[in-house]
């Protein structure tokens, strides 16, 4: 979920701020490249590709060639006279694959990449996944885009509760944990239960608020709650079903493609149509999982 730390973390283990205690000790050996969300802001607004490419190849050797650079450059799909157009005229996208570029040149054997495809169009997320499946070294991932997500990763991390640990599962598990966890916390808030507070603090409450009191207040508190929910479990339902749709829908059109008597113009458009599904499906699953930390959130928040 949103603001529960992942780019704090990230930001620690790449250096970029001190740890609160017990510094990351770093092998030997390690290169650390590192991509960050405002990494576009700091490019230089009148900078080329080139110049920027050239300075940090340069950093790095001083005899680095330019034709070397424009090579690099054209694996990042900057061609002819794109390597010498002013920064500011390119797209949020194109301004993201050259500070990927950037990252990628140094050379690193351990990458972290925060939220690398916000800008990236669809082709070239796919061509980042065959990069980051094709590297040698190791990748610490934070993002939104499951796509991205399933065809790279191969461990998953929880960042919750001001703590990072291994979550046992894959984005399907995540998602059923989620609910789980968001329904244990409504039943609780239905049954007029505390779960996050101590005895001391019950007791305490207990002891200033009488009976009739306490109970207006959590009657207002569920009130509240479900103000909040209502839109956003509404939504989730709708998107739920949305998904239901495609997948079905999905499914048939793998069975119509594994049919070897489909014409050749028919399988065309059915391959074209799958496409659309897939796309369609991963954002229905974002925003599925979005909406989902919204209420795990609300209802944390009301706990």
């Amino acid at each position: 979920a949103n603001g529960q730390g992942k780019s704090t973390w990230v930001k620690t283990l790449a250096g970029a701020i001190p740890a609160l205690s017990n510094p990351p000790s770093l092998g030997k050996g390690l290169t650390i490249g590192y991509f960050a969300q405002q990494e576009l802001d700091i490019l230089d607004a009148n900078d080329t590709p080139l110049s920027h490419m050239l300075r940090i190849a340069r950093n790095l050797n001083p005899q680095a060639r330019e034709q070397d650079v424009r090579n690099f450059l054209g694996s990042f799909r900057f061609i002819d006279d794109m390597v010498n157009q002013p920064i500011e005229q390119l797209s949020g996208g194109e301004k993201a694959r050259l500070a990927l570029a950037g990252v990628v040149w140094l050379r690193p054997n351990l990458l972290l990449l925060d939220e690398p495809t916000n800008h990236l169009d669809l082709m070239t997320r796919e061509a980042l996944a065959m990069a980051l499946n094709s590297f040698d070294g190791t990748v610490i991932l934070v993002s939104h885009d499951r796509a991205l997500l399933r065809s790279v990763c191969d461990d998953f991390w929880l960042v919750s509760d001001g703590k990072v640990q291994p979550f046992d599962g894959d984005l399907d598990d995540y998602q059923q944990f989620l609910l789980e966890r968001t329904r244990s916390r409504q039943t609780s808030h239905a049954l007029g239960e505390a779960p996050h507070s101590s005895a001391q603090n019950q007791t305490v409450s207990s002891s200033n608020v009488n009976p009739a009191e306490q109970r207006r207040l959590q009657a207002q508190k569920r009130q509240a709650l479900q103000q909040t929910l209502k839109p956003l479990q509404k939504e989730l339902q709708q998107t739920e079903a949305q998904m239901e749709t495609l997948q079905a829908e999905q499914s048939q059109l793998h069975q119509q493609l594994s049919d070897n008597r489909v014409a050749a113009n028919e399988m065309a458009a059915l391959g074209k149509r799958l496409k659309e599904i897939e796309e369609a499906l991963a954002q229905l699953e974002e925003s599925w999982l979005d909406l989902s930390e919204q209420i795990e959130a609300a209802t944390q928040l009301q706990s």
